[in-house]
């Protein structure tokens, strides 16, 4: 698969989501169907200052290995889900959550994602939706626990976590998700682990890796807005 990634909205470097239903405006990675073995891809990204070749590849599986995916090739799940959340109200994603990646891979293991080609030692915000919808009569999110891990380069940083309640449904967009900060190693790569009890040991619906700030490029954005404020100030007396 190769495809041509723009931006999403303001930031977005790539944002993905597996399965087979697609949710605009994300790109589409359909991993395959069940089985065992790493899956790959790769992507075109038009963000050359983030991606300087201009191509990222990605990788996703299942295992215990944190320091090379390569050897993350225990069995992978993929399933599409009827009567996932419906859009309403500030929740527009219905199809992100109608399908999810999940492994089976048996205890001590998690669903590993790898990004590759990113400009390096360089911080990203990448956010991971981790979702599944049980079955009649009560349908809702399946009750579990949902932890995301920075893996890069023998990192193990907790980016964040939360608790699927049964039955619960999304209130927005960012329901179900974990957000975190990223740095690429000297090679240009991420890594982060899913670990959950949700469905498998990991599971992943999709992902979004955005650019971070500088600090002083934020500084110039904030002292931009405030002479704007104080010449509609200004103005308006």
């Amino acid at each position: 698969m190769f495809a041509t990634i723009g931006s999403a909205h303001a930031g977005t470097v790539l944002s993905i989501d597996l399965g087979t239903a697609a949710q605009s405006p994300f790109t589409l990675w359909n991993v395959g169907g069940d089985g065992t073995g790493m899956r790959s891809t790769t992507f075109s990204i038009s963000d050359l200052v983030s991606v300087p070749g201009g191509t990222l590849t990605a990788e996703i599986g299942g295992g215990s290995d944190a320091t090379n995916i390569a050897n993350d090739t225990g069995a992978i799940n993929t399933r599409p889900r009827a009567n996932a959340p419906a859009n309403n109200g500030s929740f527009t994603q219905s199809n992100l959550l109608t399908d999810r990646v999940v492994t089976t891979a048996g205890a001590g293991t998690g669903l590993f994602l790898q990004l590759s080609g990113f400009a390096p030692d360089t911080t990203f915000s990448i956010q991971v939706w981790g979702y599944d919808t049980q079955t009649a009569p009560s349908f809702g999110a399946k009750p579990g626990n949902f932890s995301l891990y920075d893996r890069t380069n023998g990192a193990d940083t907790l980016l964040g976590s939360f608790t699927s309640v049964a039955g619960s449904l999304p209130t927005d967009n960012n329901s179900f998700s974990v957000t975190g900060n990223v740095t690429s190693d000297a090679n240009g790569v991420i890594m982060v682990e899913s670990l959950s009890n949700i469905d498998g040991s990991g599971i992943m619906n999709g992902f979004v890796v955005s650019t971070v700030p500088e600090p002083m490029s934020a500084f110039l954005l904030l002292g931009g807005l405030g002479i704007v404020t104080l010449r509609r100030r200004r103005t308006a007396l």
